[in-house]
């Protein structure tokens, strides 16, 4: 075997490990969108947008604060040289600590509010969500199967354990319970899932705490920490600001509008995880190739949910949810948007921290934070709830640029021809989908015009990418061994 066969097998093995694990991944994740779906149609039937609102605004409250306590132990894990028992369980101890005196300051400050509000109906639940606290360190256990491209189990147990949280939330909303419904469930998975994680990794049995490898951990977490404060700042912060200028109803209703666009971005992010321990493995030719197929690929993806969403939105809000729910429509539009342009660009984050460079993230991160609160209330103050979000479109398209050439201080990438190919197909979907549905019933246009962009988008990728997409399909079918 030349030297050059042996380079092509070895990257043939690690393309089929990385698709095997994002199957694994888009498995679970889809099994889990369903579930949410499933219990989103019954939340939508038995709860109000202001009850809605109130679990929306604990549960963005407990995920800022679940962000700042993580140090991203698993994340250092997966990119170390020498992985190990106990770097493992030393991580472990370090989130554990932080968490727990997180959760303690939460309960704190929540009765403190208690006192001087009299509103302990918003403390109990959020003393309650945020015990999620105390049990998210154990997920990142997860962190090794994914340096060994290893997602069956963690993939099969999530769907398990989402089917547990699913019917206790289905449960307790049509006894009554509202918001108090959708904690519970959360917390229950939180729990038993990371529980499952612990008991199914030997290296994160027992106790261990070594200062040189928490000296480590901490010196790659602290940057890490400060990206997710930061990153999750800027999902989750647009719901304070809604629930502050316009109030808990419109707080539902844009909670209820981002649940299709977020349950297909967390499929798709799943999907792709494989690629930041696919990226810290590649020399800088591969990776400029991997990261261009990453960003062609995510953009692809995205042209059927667009061509369906954006002329189609009230029918398939008020279908799904009720007729009650139709301000969500337009919400759901711009929210379909804003998570396609994250989603093409999200990949630059992994190919940065794979390299080593988050700085370089973090001071990107900080700069949306602050146009996300910037045009998101000014949005707000001028045009309510599609002002605001308008205003976090704009945020989006402003760091298109920024952040591929910030990926270009590291690799040679060009942007217009990875996406181009998706912006025609979707240009020509679009005009498909508006010329029909001037023809035919609603219910028609839209399986008409599903299938038209499905057909657009494999012609554009036959045309522009035919042989990475042949790759990547062998890849998916078990491998022919020579007899």
């Amino acid at each position: 075997m030349t030297e050059q066969s042996t380079q092509d097998s070895a990257s043939g093995g690690m393309l089929r490990r990385t698709v095997r694990f994002a199957m694994w991944a888009s498995m679970s994740t889809q099994a889990l969108a369903v579930m949410s779906l499933a219990t989103s149609l019954v939340v939508a039937r038995f709860i109000s947008p202001s009850e809605l609102g109130r679990y929306a605004l604990v549960s963005s409250i407990v995920t800022l604060v679940g962000a700042a306590s993580s140090l991203q132990a698993g994340g250092y894990y997966i990119i170390t040289d020498n992985p190990s028992a106990r770097l493992l369980r030393t991580g472990l101890t370090i989130e554990l600590a932080l968490s727990s005196t997180l959760w303690l300051i939460v309960a704190v400050g929540s009765s403190i509010y208690g006192v001087t509000s009299g509103d302990w109906g918003i403390v109990a639940l959020l003393i309650t969500a945020s015990a999620v606290l105390l049990t998210n360190p154990f997920n990142s256990l997860r962190a090794w199967f994914n340096r060994n491209l290893k997602n069956r189990i963690p993939s099969l147990t999530l769907i398990v354990v989402g089917v547990i949280s699913m019917a206790i939330k289905i449960i307790l909303v049509v006894a009554g319970f509202g918001a108090w419904a959708l904690v519970i469930g959360d917390v229950a998975l939180s729990a038993i899932y990371g529980l499952v994680m612990f008991v199914s990794i030997p290296d994160a049995r027992g106790f261990a705490f070594d200062r040189s490898l928490a000296r480590k951990q901490i010196k790659f977490g602290l940057p890490a920490l400060g990206i997710g404060m930061l990153n999750t700042g800027i999902v989750r912060a647009p719901d304070l600001i809604i629930a502050a200028m316009l109030g808990a109803s419109d707080l539902g209703f844009y909670f209820l509008a981002a649940r299709i666009p977020m349950q297909l971005n967390q499929l798709l992010i799943s999907a792709g995880s494989a690629m930041f321990p696919a990226f810290s493995r590649f020399d800088k030719v591969k990776l400029a190739n991997a990261f261009k197929q990453a960003t062609y690929f995510s953009a692809l993806v995205f042209v059927v949910p667009l061509a369906v969403v954006i002329p189609f939105a009230e029918p398939i809000v008020t279908t799904i949810y009720g007729a009650k729910w139709a301000p969500s429509a337009q919400p759901t539009v711009l929210l379909f948007v804003i998570t396609a342009i994250g989603f093409v660009t999200w990949q630059y984050g992994n190919l940065l921290k794979s390299q080593n460079q988050l700085p370089k993230v973090l001071r990107i991160s900080a700069l949306q934070l602050g146009l996300v609160i910037i045009l998101c209330a000014g949005g707000a103050s001028l045009g309510g709830l599609n002002g605001a979000l308008s205003g976090l479109l704009l945020a989006a398209l402003g760091l298109v640029t920024v952040k591929f050439e910030t990926v270009r201080t590291v690799i040679d990438f060009h942007a217009l021809p990875a996406i181009a190919p998706s912006l025609i197909a979707l240009a020509v979907s679009l005009a498909c989908a508006l010329g029909i549905s001037q023809l035919a019933p609603t219910a028609v246009a839209i399986a008409v015009t599903t299938v038209a962009a499905t057909i657009t988008t494999a012609v554009a990728l036959y045309i522009t990418n035919r042989a990475m997409a042949i790759r990547v399909i062998r890849s998916i079918l078990p491998e022919r061994h020579a007899a």
